[in-house]
């Protein structure tokens, strides 16, 4: 019938059953595969053109699960083969491998040609039907898990802007998204996040690619790091907390931002950026470094003393465990008494020796706490000093001295009563 009558007002009909058979009954499916392509190209019958390109997608899906399975070896004219042998050179590595860090495009097997090519077709002849932002995303994703970055995107895309109402859009953003990622195209992925932002996918979906976008910004700002970028990096750094305070290195990219903005020359910038963290992050493992470096940086870069020992005596009252307590209330007590704040100096001064009892320089501060109080004019609690000092440090040479200047007190006091 066909070969006489191959236009006939029947021969699709004909041509898509004899298909059938071969596929179903005969067991030919790449004959089969051949005769359903001929229905889908030649004739005007909607319906049977649209079922026979399904079923030659359908036929490649099962010779693409089968050769990967490693059943079948379909070669490069087509034919289905047994497997190669495990051992041959298509499955060897070259010794010129690209480094671990970069991802090698991996080669396409053949039914997978096979099947890109059967929904090329479909989506070409077909491209109002239901099932293409199906095929669009699996083929994309076919040529993703290939490391084929850009030629998935273009499936991808395609699906977004011809089918911006499917339920696949989320899927083929987050194919966008991690190709980028993936290339190491930080920027890039920064810009399709913002589209993703605005479209009509789900919330999780979202947060997730929001994730990616930190990530991105986390790692770029890692090598401009690395190229001595300092400020710019800095500002990246900064973004990644800014933009994304959930991601669960915010923490760590402030504090990454103020070393970068120290290392650039702004200390304004490390300062804001040090204090952000510990606002934020208040038990993050980074915040005592971030309040010391604060401390620290107003006191040898900007010199403000008093900002600088208001930010170290913050650290010992809210950080009393941190290692860097002891260092800090040093740092308070000597930038206190060199703007003569002695309440200042008397306050942590008073929490060093609380903290630190049996520290060789506790008794130190505490005698210093006496000269202090004479210096606001409050004897009688310099005499309360010198009294706690004599009985807690029977045998400290300071302890004659604080007896003396009691004895003095005393003079002084009972003179004047005379």
């Amino acid at each position: 019938y066909l070969r006489f009558w191959p236009k006939g007002p029947n021969a699709y009909k004909k041509l898509y059953r004899l298909a059938s058979v071969l596929e179903n009954k005969l067991r030919q499916p790449m004959l089969a595969m051949r005769e359903y392509w001929q229905v889908a190209n030649e004739y005007d019958d909607s319906t049977y053109r649209e079922i026979a390109a399904g079923r030659v997608v359908a036929i490649a899906q099962k010779f693409n699960k089968q050769e990967e399975s490693g059943r079948i070896y379909v070669s490069d004219d087509g034919e289905i083969l047994p497997p190669l042998d495990s051992t041959s050179e298509q499955d060897s590595v070259s010794e010129d491998s690209a480094p671990e860090d970069v991802l090698q495009v991996t080669q396409l097997l053949n039914s997978q040609k096979l099947l890109l090519a059967a929904y090329d077709k479909f989506l070409e002849l077909f491209p109002g039907s239901n099932l293409c932002p199906g095929m669009q995303l699996r083929a994309s994703d076919l040529l993703y898990e290939h490391n084929q970055f850009a030629e998935s995107r273009i499936y991808a895309y395609a699906l977004i802007n011809d089918y911006p109402e499917s339920e696949h859009v989320g899927k083929a953003y987050q194919l966008v998204i991690e190709g980028h990622f993936q290339s190491k195209e930080y920027d890039k992925v920064e810009e399709v996040n913002q589209l993703v932002q605005t479209a009509d996918v789900d919330d999780e979906l979202k947060t997730s690619l929001s994730t990616r976008k930190a990530e991105s910004l986390f790692l770029g700002a890692k090598e401009l790091k690395s190229g001595d970028n300092h400020l710019e990096a800095a500002e990246r750094f900064k973004r990644v907390a800014v933009e994304t305070p959930d991601y669960e290195y915010a923490d760590r990219s402030l504090f990454q931002a103020g070393l970068e903005y120290r290392l650039g020359g702004a200390w304004t910038e490390a300062n804001e950026v040090f204090l952000l963290l510990v606002d934020r992050y208040p038990v993050s493992e980074y915040a005592p470094k971030a309040l010391y470096n604060a401390g620290y940086d107003l006191q040898t870069e900007v010199n403000d003393l008093s900002g600088s020992a208001r930010l170290f005596e913050d650290l010992a009252n809210n950080y009393k465990e941190s290692d860097l307590t002891k260092g800090a209330l040093a740092n308070a007590s000597a930038n206190y008494a060199a703007v003569e704040d002695h309440e200042g100096v008397i306050r942590v001064n008073e929490l060093f020796v609380s903290l630190f009892p049996n520290d060789d320089d506790a008794h130190i501060y505490l005698f210093e706490n006496a000269e202090h109080y004479l210096s606001l004019g409050d004897v009688d609690k310099a005499n309360e000093i010198y009294q706690r000092f004599s009985a807690r440090f029977p045998n400290n040479p300071r302890t004659i001295q604080a007896n003396y200047e009691r004895g003095r007190s005393e003079e002084r006091r009972v003179g004047k009563e005379c």
